[in-house]
């Protein structure tokens, strides 16, 4: 069970850090059950101005891009994974970050990671 203080403190030490607060497009995952919830992340994004992505998995060619999201609200309008995780679709025409000036920041939520930064345990 995750502890809601554990979730309020991330949040704010996400957003008081320096590398958030110079970055102007940033990518982040939405969690999943058991991890730190970004929600309040993504808000903070949207209300400093900045430019959203998220994740889409291509399941059948094992590929991740990170495509652009308009508002937080929007999340809840999306299709989900077989992992349950909302994703724009395959065929949703989006802007792509790598494709239209990259990545200042990715925000990754997880249960532990190896030395090389990978997820564990999923």
């Amino acid at each position: 069970m995750e502890d809601v203080n554990s979730n309020v403190n991330a949040d704010q030490e996400v957003i008081a850090h320096s590398e958030y607060q110079k970055s102007k497009r940033i990518s982040i995952f939405l969690s999943m059950q058991d991890e730190i919830e970004t929600e309040e992340i993504i808000k903070d994004i949207f209300q400093r101005g900045k430019i959203c992505f998220i994740p889409r998995y291509r399941f059948q060619s094992n590929h991740m891009d990170m495509v652009r999201i308009e508002s937080p609200e929007e999340i809840s309008l999306l299709p989900k994974t077989s992992w349950n995780i909302p994703q724009p679709g395959e065929g949703d025409v989006r802007e792509e970050a790598l494709s239209t000036g990259g990545l200042d920041l990715i925000f990754m939520p997880g249960l532990g990671f190896d030395k090389h930064g990978n997820r564990l345990g999923r």
